[in-house]
């Protein structure tokens, strides 16, 4: 539904506004553990984020979320130089604190590392 009303209607107009170096860029900071979705409507979120952030606030959010981790907003800042702005506008906070996924995932590196 979000889809359809950020004006996408199939796979193909999907594609269309993904960032050609969207996937290196963002496996790059996944990796990293730089951005913190950890699900697809989110990856699907930041994409629209990132293509059109007025589009996406103005026509698709309805205020079924109300902040996002830093890594994730460095990431989209990285193609929208002023998306600080619009989440003032908007009342979106950013968070310092990491997930609960990225701390499981730290602490897996940490016991390995103590183990090895």
């Amino acid at each position: 539904m979000r889809l359809q009303k950020f004006g996408i209607n199939d796979l193909q107009e999907l594609d269309n506004i993904i960032p050609k170096d969207f996937i290196e860029r963002y496996l790059t900071h996944t990796e990293l553990d730089i951005v913190s979705d950890d699900n697809f409507a989110g990856l699907l979120r930041d994409i629209m984020i990132l293509t059109d952030p007025t589009k996406y606030f103005e026509n698709c959010w309805q205020k079924r979320w109300q902040g996002t981790h830093i890594h994730t907003f460095d990431f989209i800042k990285s193609y929208q130089p002023k998306i600080d702005s619009i989440f003032n506008k908007y009342g979106i906070e950013i968070s310092w604190r990491p997930t609960f996924d990225i701390i499981k995932v730290r602490k897996l590196y940490v016991n390995r590392f103590v183990i090895l």
